[in-house]
C-alpha cells in the first residue's frame, strides 16, 4: 500500500527530502526542484513521484515566495562562508 502524502524529513546532514513511500529512503529535494520539475525520483528504488502543478498551485506559490526571500538573504548577507 502506498501512502498518498509522503512525509517531509531532513537527513542528518541537513539535506531536505521526502520519504519514499516504497523503500522509505530519503528522496533529496530542494524548493527549486519542487518549483521547476515535474517529478522526483528515488535514488534507491527508482520510484518516480509526479508533481500535480495544478493541484499544488497554492503551495507552490508560497514556496516561490520562500525561495525568493531566501535568495534575497543570501544576496545581501555579509557573512563569510
Amino acid at each position: 500500500m502506498i501512502p498518498t502524502k509522503p512525509r517531509m524529513q531532513q537527513q542528518q546532514h541537513g539535506v531536505p527530502g521526502i520519504q519514499c513511500p516504497i523503500c522509505s529512503q530519503l528522496i533529496p529535494v530542494s524548493i527549486r526542484q519542487l518549483l521547476f520539475t515535474r517529478s522526483l525520483h528515488c535514488p534507491v528504488c527508482g520510484l518516480s513521484l509526479f508533481i500535480d502543478k495544478k493541484k499544488s498551485d497554492k503551495a507552490l506559490k508560497i514556496l516561490a515566495k520562500v525561495d525568493e526571500a531566501q535568495r534575497r538573504v543570501e544576496n545581501t548577507s555579509h557573512f563569510s562562508k
